[in-house]
This record gives C-alpha cells, structure tokens and sequence, in this order.
C-alpha cells in the first residue's frame, strides 16, 4: 500500500478506482481525520512530487451509469429523472453564471452523493474538458464531448455555446428513461445520422454556416423548395473516409430506421416490465420535461426513503447490442459543482 504525504497530510492508497486520458483517480485513507478520500467532489488540497500532481477530493464511489449497470440498464421511473434532471440543471446554471462550459457531460460524470441516505442526489464532476466560454468559442473545430452526447453545433462545426451541455442533458435523460443511449453513433456520421432520423435535417442556413457538413452532407441533385442539401449514404461516408465499419449500422432504407431500432427493444423491454393499463412510453418521456410539476419531494432527494423495491430494481432488462462507449474526454474526476 503506497503512502503520499503533502505539506499538511498523509495518505495511504487503498485502490485505483479508474484512469482517464490525462490521470487515474485512487482511494485513499485520510490519516488526519480518519476520512476516506478520492479525486472526486468536494476539493481538500493539491501538492506534488517529482513525478506527479495530486487532487484530494471527498469520496463519492458510484456514478449513473455504473448505477444504471448494476440494475441491469433497467428504465428509472419519470419521477426519479426529474429529480436528477433538476439538479444537473442547477449545476449548468451555475456554470452558465460563471461563463463555463462542462463539455463533457454523461452519466459517468454524474455522481450519485449517498444514494442509500439520500436518494438520486448527484453530483456534476470531471471538469477536464471545460473551458470558459469566451476562450472557446473561438476555436474553429473543438474536439469536445463524448460522442452519444455531442451536440450538433459541434457535430457540425457551428459557432456553440453553453447549450451544448443542455443538449447532453437531454440524451441522458433520454438514457435513464429507455435504458441504453438515445443516439448511440458508431462514428460522427452516424450520430448525425441517428439525429437526422429523428429531428430531420438541420435546416440550409445552418448547414451553409457549418464548416464540416460537407462530413456528412452533399448537395441533392434533385433539390427541392426547402432544402438543397441531403444526407450522405453510410456507403458513401465509408468511401471517402475509408473507415471501417464497426457495429451494426442501422439500415438507410425505410422511414426513420432508428424509431424501428428502438421500437423492436420496447417490445422485450415491457415483456419484462409491464407499464401500467394506458400508459405509454412516448407520453411518460415527453413528461420529463415537465419540471414545474416535480413535488417537493421529487425536488429534495434526501427527505425520502429510495423506491418501492421490485418497481425498478427487480426489472431484468437485456441491454441492447450497441457500441463501446465513447472515451472521449478525460476520465480524470479533477474539479466538481455540486449539483
């Protein structure tokens, strides 16, 4: 067991616990307070050696999609969504007042506090990716968010702000409600593609500011009254870009092939959890976003026990066949707000 000592402490390591682009993230036993400690969440100090930095943090050990994992990516009821959905609100308004923009936001970096104390309170973390918006927005074709949660703006290189965390926001909330990605790309084409699918095509004013649609689009031969542009066949993408295949490709034929993508598993899913008499699973989505009627419980987390036991965890969902999680962006958990 290794031992570090800063100016004002010492600290045994217990484990790794991950390692990311640009760091790992180690448990440690705090000597002074007896405290359990990771570089995570709340920041206690930094210091250094000859070899490396060091981030002390409070210990947080689970984040949403280790959570989502161990419930085998079974769907979270509307009304723990909303619950979550509000705090990561609150943290990205916090940000927008700072002028910072998270640039990586997915379930991973959202950590859950005490989830047995104080159900589904989170935490933002991992701010490796982030920059303040008035240095960023300057640079032509950043390389930033992890590709199931990549904005368009970014997609396409448009000019972005802070919003692109909102859009993150939304595919996760999207996640936590069906249970694996809503737009889960193989590649940049891809995802363009999976939202093209289901928001249609950006419009041409957009695409004529965008210096990388000519990615994945091509003007259309046949251009009609209201756009002059079309999508790009995964053939033709392939070609030009001589990328291998990866995965399974969702077929170009037929109307908006990922609707029929998920709708073949929200078939298995309800034969293993039946909703209730009338419901659906459209409506129940489209009310996440229905903020204002959150009760106060649902809007305080730690006043309340956890879920009726069998309603969510008892599910057993088989997670579909989708592709490796993107690792883009750091892993390192190395600044925090608390959501």
């Amino acid at each position: 067991m290794a031992t570090i000592q800063s100016e004002t402490d010492c600290y045994d390591i217990i484990e790794v616990l991950g390692k990311g682009t640009f760091g790992e993230v180690a448990k440690g036993w705090r000597r002074s307070t007896g405290e359990m400690e990771a570089h995570v969440i709340r920041f206690l100090e930094f210091f250094h050696d000859a070899l490396k930095f060091y981030l002390v943090f409070e210990l947080l050990e689970q984040n949403l999609f280790e959570f989502q994992k161990e419930n085998n990516f079974a769907p979270l009821p509307a009304r723990h969504i909303r619950t979550v959905t509000l705090q990561v609100l609150r943290a990205l308004a916090r940000l927008k007042e700072l002028a910072i923009i998270h640039a990586d936001l997915k379930p991973e970096n959202i950590m859950l506090v005490d989830q047995t104390r104080c159900p589904f309170r989170v935490k933002v973390i991992d701010f490796g990716s982030a920059s303040i918006f008035s240095e960023v927005r300057y640079v032509k074709e950043p390389y930033i968010q992890s590709r199931f949660y990549r904005a368009p703006e970014i997609l396409l290189g448009l000019p972005f702000c802070e919003k692109v965390d909102v859009w993150s926001l939304g595919c996760i909330m999207a996640e936590l409600h069906l249970g694996w990605p809503l737009y889960p790309g193989n590649n940049e084409y891809d995802q363009v593609r999976y939202i093209c699918e289901t928001q249609g095509l950006p419009k041409p004013h957009v695409l004529h500011a965008a210096c990388k649609a000519h990615h994945f689009f091509k003007r259309n031969p046949h251009p009609d009254a209201t756009n002059p542009w079309q999508l790009k066949s995964s053939a033709d993408y392939l070609a030009e870009t001589k990328a291998a295949a990866a995965g399974r490709w969702v077929p170009d034929s037929g109307p908006k092939p990922i609707l029929a993508f998920y709708g073949s598993r929200l078939a298995g899913r309800h034969k293993a959890r039946k909703p209730p008499t009338g419901s659906k699973s459209n409506s129940n989505f489209s009310n996440l976003i229905r903020l204002s009627q959150a009760s106060p419980e649902e809007d305080a987390p730690c006043r309340g026990g956890g879920w009726a036991e069998g309603e969510w965890r008892g599910a057993s969902v088989e997670p579909p066949a989708i592709p490796q999680r993107d690792g883009d962006g750091p892993d390192i958990k190395d600044m925090t707000v608390d959501a």
